[in-house]
């Protein structure tokens, strides 16, 4: 089973993400400010929009991410 996570799309077309925030613990509630952080999003781990986003960063930053399809 995928795990939710907070997110953020590049922008309102949704083909790619620009953030990672966290586990979505309520996914009907976003933990950052919308008007600072436009375009936010709760994703699953398994969606190709997220793995891609996870591998193009370095293992040191995703070291406590969640790992894509967990």
């Amino acid at each position: 089973m995928a795990t939710l996570i907070y997110s953020q799309y590049t922008d309102n077309t949704q083909t790619a993400l620009q953030a990672y925030f966290g586990v979505a613990t309520d996914p009907d509630h976003f933990p950052q400010d919308p008007a600072t952080f436009p375009n936010q999003c709760v994703i699953a781990s398994d969606d190709p929009r997220y793995i891609a986003y996870y591998n193009s960063m370095p293992g040191w930053l995703t070291s406590n991410w969640v790992t894509p399809g967990t």
